[in-house]
């Protein structure tokens, strides 16, 4: 959802002179807005709390052991899920979660123990933390299958259905996390004797202290009155959250332009494959607001007006949800208010590596201030650019995208476009050159997997495609990734990462006797009297496809940009980190770990999709030749352009998320003859447009991009993650992988340092343990200190 590391090439600070002209041919759609951030949204999971995880189904024996790819039982439904076959299916599976959930508690009911009389044995400890987590693990296996089908499938009525069901969910989840007799277990364990907890493992002691943390950050100290009004609360915002997410996907905005400058830029044959076209008129066309279409417009489009048109008419086009977040920010403030912190912001930070609002403006300050020279003549460059073209240095919103690639493009020697890579990227060589990486770093497999049916519910559409990963000396199947990656419509209009199924322990009534403390985060695999759920994820992207096809046949023949690349890098970071983690618990499973850390295996990803050593093994065109040297070396020489600018937008985002859902400021009031201050919140379009200033960002006014920002849904209040884990990324490619890009030995450290653990180890000592020292923002900075 957002970020990348392209850090500022001094070589665009030119101090001769040079012409700037115009493009000469016509541009092919890509998926790119002058900050990449716009496009990528990330993880989807649900919030923070005991029991709203990204969480996964409890398996029997033969699912969750099974290492042959192909197989599958006669009952496998949409996403490999058992008995959903039909849209239906959805509500009775989440019945069925909520029953079995009840079972669990009533089971840790049972046992004899509570906050007044701790537990007195490590088994006692150890099955009531796998029961709590048996709890989320039933009612989250329905959910986040749903949360992922409602944003990507076809069929309405699926995505009805799936909405249905994620709604009867969350309000059983507001019940779980409002239960004093689950917490009052937790509080036996927690409580225990220190006999008792020195036994428990590294894991085990993250998870009570991770739940007691989110169960008392979510207001279970309160009373009966105040958990309902909470409660309460929660079911509205959720329900916000959801509004404004279905108002992006489903909220269409359309406009007639000129068909000459429209279609000099986008064939119409494209663009009726696109958009469908109903104006009679003959020197009129018709676009969307869709991300594709408007940042092709807005790159390559040497028309001022033109690409005006497209910037107002997509930076417009969701007025709904300025409202909905206006609401959003009120109940947000609310909860935060009603659980005794000061903001949502505050309460939000509370449990991340960050811990506190100073700590990320003065990391957000640091970073401006790092990039503030290289921002004012990333902006020179700009205007002298615009100004030999169109005789005016005032840089408008909609000049950035042109300009920046005008300058690329005539700033290299030999002249480089972008888009003279796409013939050797197609989507076939990316998967091929990801396939070779992971075997290489890793010892793993990536196998294409059939599915049960083409006609069956599991392949929610043609182009869907399933992969295996397989750990190659013992043939373990690690999980599944299910790769969505062409537009279409009511699909989610981002890129992400969706987690379907975590991975997990799979215990029974009879498996609680007291194990050894080797946990499956230090194994390469379960211990064997023990079952593990294998987790399943699915990588939704919107990549860009030169000849409009998206069906399972020819889609992967399709042609992209290098940003598309780093994007499905990017995504396909996050899938590695849900695979390859083996925890005990589905809590602490894969992407489960502290937000402002789980981005630091996809922006690693992207370094990876910039190595030239890397791009060899995958460019090579239709006819079979390996991309030319030199072409490959424009591309890396283009990288740092404009990245102190791209940088600077980054943390304007991530200043206008910390702010909209920080403190309330007082504002002065007259009230009989007095005056005085109530606290109340500035409108999100004049705090975007403030802020905007105040980074030097150009700002058209009376738009609101944000009313698009699905990250303020997802990551509100946590969108510096994507910058703090730049930080760490660069850190270790730079330590770990810069000298050798398929170092097997330095793969092996990075999965079992980091993506091994999911979130079950401390951040911090997960850094230092694959960096071998403690992190430093030096490397993120390298190279525009270098340049």
């Amino acid at each position: 959802m957002v970020r990348s590391c392209r850090l500022f090439r001094e070589a665009l600070h030119v101090t001769k002179s040079f012409t700037i002209s115009s493009p000469k041919s016509a541009a092919r759609i890509v998926a790119r807005p002058y900050s990449k951030s716009q496009l990528r949204h990330g993880i989807r999971r649900t919030a923070c709390t005991p029991f709203s995880t990204v969480a996964s189904r409890r398996t029997t024996s033969s699912e969750a052991g099974s290492n042959n790819p192909s197989k599958h039982t006669a009952s496998t439904g949409l996403f490999s899920i058992p008995n959903l076959r039909q849209p239906i299916d959805f509500i009775s599976l989440a019945k069925k979660a909520t029953l079995n959930a009840d079972s669990h508690r009533n089971a840790l009911q049972a046992i004899p123990h509570s906050s007044s009389q701790p537990v007195t044995t490590v088994r006692l400890a150890r099955q009531t933390l796998h029961l709590l987590d048996a709890i989320s693990n039933e009612v989250c296996s329905i959910i986040d299958a749903a949360e992922c089908c409602r944003c990507v499938h076809p069929d309405e009525s699926w995505r009805e259905y799936a909405t249905q069901a994620f709604s009867m969910l969350s309000t059983y989840i507001g019940t779980l996390n409002g239960d004093v007799g689950l917490y009052d277990k937790l509080r036996s364990v927690c409580d225990a004797h220190v006999d008792v907890l020195s036994e428990l493992t590294e894991e085990e002691t993250r998870m009570m202290t991770v739940l007691r943390t989110e169960f008392e950050r979510d207001g279970i100290h309160l009373s009966l009155e105040q958990r309902t009004r909470v409660q309460e609360t929660v079911g509205v915002i959720t329900n916000l959250e959801s509004l404004f997410a279905n108002n992006i996907t489903h909220q269409k905005h359309y406009r007639d332009l000129n068909r000459e400058d429209v279609c000099q830029i986008i064939p119409h044959h494209v663009l009726s494959s696109m958009v469908p076209q109903s104006n009679q008129s003959h020197d009129r066309v018709t676009i969307s607001s869709d991300d594709n279409i408007v940042n092709t417009l807005l790159k390559y489009s040497p028309n001022p007006s033109l690409r005006r048109d497209a910037f107002l008419h997509a930076n417009t086009s969701c007025p709904e949800n300025l409202e909905v977040l206006e609401r959003l920010r009120n109940q947000r403030h609310s909860l935060a208010t009603q659980l005794g912190f000061d903001s949502y912001a505050t309460k939000f930070l509370s449990d991340k590596m960050a811990g506190d609002r100073r700590t990320v403006h003065e990391f957000l300050t640091n970073m401006s201030h790092k990039v503030k020279r290289g921002v004012k003549t990333e902006m020179e460059l700009l205007q002298n650019a615009k100004f030999q073209m169109e005789q005016s240095s005032e840089i408008l919103p909609w000049d950035i995208p042109y300009y920046t690639g005008l300058i690329k493009s005539q700033s290299i020697e030999g002249g480089f476009d972008t888009s003279m890579i796409s013939p050797y990227l197609t989507v076939s060589n990316c998967l091929d050159g990801l396939t070779n990486l992971v075997q290489r770093l890793f010892g793993i497999q990536m196998v294409s997997t059939p599915f049960e049916s083409h006609e069956g519910p599991e392949q929610w559409h043609e182009s869907v495609q399933k992969i295996s990963l397989i750990e190659n000396d013992t043939g373990e199947n690690l999980g599944i990734i299910y790769l969505d990656l062409y537009p279409r419509e009511d699909k989610y209009v981002h890129a992400a990462h969706f987690t379907i199924r975590c991975g997990c322990a799979v215990h029974d009534a009879e498996s609680w006797e007291e194990q050894d403390k080797s946990t499956f985060a230090n194994t390469k695999k379960p211990t064997d009297n023990v079952e593990y759920q294998r987790p399943i994820v699915a990588l939704v992207c919107n990549l860009s496809s030169s000849n409009g096809s998206a069906t399972s046949a020819t889609a992967n023949n399709a042609t992209l940009s290098h940003s598309e690349v780093e994007t499905l890098f990017h995504e396909f970071g996050h899938a590695l980190h849900s695979l390859l983690s083996r925890t005990s618990f589905q809590h602490l499973s894969g992407t489960r770990a502290s937000t402002d850390f789980v981005e630091t295996p996809s922006n690693l990803m992207e370094h990876f999709a910039w190595d030239p050593r890397v791009l060899e093994t995958m460019c090579v065109n239709s006819l079979g030749e390996s991309i030319p040297p030199e072409l490959l070396q424009k591309l890396i020489a283009s990288r740092y352009a404009f990245q102190c600018l791209d940088i600077q937008n980054q943390i304007l985002y991530a200043s206008f998320d910390q702010q909209l859902f920080g403190p309330q400021q007082p504002v002065p009031t007259t009230n009989g003859g007095g005056t005085n201050t109530v606290p109340t919140q500035t409108p999100s379009t004049t705090l975007f447009a403030e802020l905007h200033h105040q980074h030097s960002i150009p700002y058209a006014e009376h738009t609101h991009w944000h009313s698009r920002f699905g990250h303020l849904i997802s990551y509100g209040a946590g969108y510096y993650g994507y910058l703090y884990d730049q930080v760490f990324a660069a850190d270790i490619w730079r330590m770990n992988f810069a000298s050798d890009p398929f170092s097997r030995e330095e793969g092996t450290r990075l999965r079992h340092e980091i993506l091994v653990h999911g979130g079950s180890k401390d951040p911090h000592t997960m850094l230092k343990g694959v960096l071998r020292r403690d992190p430093n923002i030096d490397s993120f900075f390298a190279t525009i200190q270098k340049k």
